[in-house]
């Protein structure tokens, strides 16, 4: 099973947020021998996000994105994902109160602002992924071809938690009993990696039809 994941958001191609949501994502789909075959970054643009969504899509069938479910004007994945998959935005009224009420229980004075609303709107047909530590919930979109795209949050904590409880039993049901993803980290010091490159010869190209990364860095 190959999925690629689509982190969003100006942010992250300005560098003023660094992305940790991507290598969370393929850890835990290693884990469970689903390859992630491409990551892609993209700003907040309604247009590049369903042109990025529907090329990830066409390459593998199975998306996860991070980002752009905020009530701001420059959250627009949900609706990048409803023009996707040509599907009516619609309001969830079960949503909606749960935003409502979350308002309520953190005190906050005055009524919640309208714009908070915009996080209750859905693609008609839609799963819900629930949102137990924050105020952005995610959607899980399955087209008749079976392909699908699964929106999560930017904040860290926040898709984590959601991709952990509900995401990743649904993903894990899906890849079935496959292989596994599973690599090893051997640690060297004082010794640059083109002299190991040298040292190890052919083995450096790989071992048993195992491939080998060499990743330098400042002890």
């Amino acid at each position: 099973m190959n999925v690629e994941i689509v982190t969003i958001g100006d942010e992250l191609l300005l560098g003023f947020t660094i992305d940790t949501n991507s290598g969370f994502l393929g850890r835990e789909l290693a884990s469970l021998g689903v390859t992630v075959a491409r990551h892609t970054t993209c700003g907040d643009d309604v247009g590049i996000i369903v042109e990025t969504l529907r090329e990830a899509i066409n390459r593998t069938g199975a998306v996860i994105t991070t980002g752009g479910l905020g009530p701001t004007a420059d959250d627009m994945t949900v609706e990048a994902v409803a023009k996707l998959f040509d599907r009516e935005l619609v309001r969830d009224d079960s949503i909606a109160q749960w935003l409502e009420q979350r308002w309520i229980a953190y005190a906050r004075k005055g009524p919640m602002p309208v714009s908070n609303y915009k996080q209750a709107m859905i693609p008609r047909g839609a799963e819900i992924i629930a949102n137990p530590v924050g105020s952005a919930p995610g959607v899980l979109v399955t087209d008749e071809r079976g392909r699908w795209v699964a929106t999560l949050p930017g904040v860290p904590r926040e898709a984590r938690t959601m991709f952990t409880e509900s995401l990743r039993p649904r993903i894990a049901a899906l890849a079935g009993e496959g292989t596994v993803v599973r690599s090893m980290t051997l640690h060297t010091i004082g010794v640059g990696e083109s002299s190991i490159a040298d040292k190890l010869g052919e083995l450096g190209k790989g071992v048993n039809g195992l491939s080998l990364a060499f990743i330098p860095g400042i002890a």
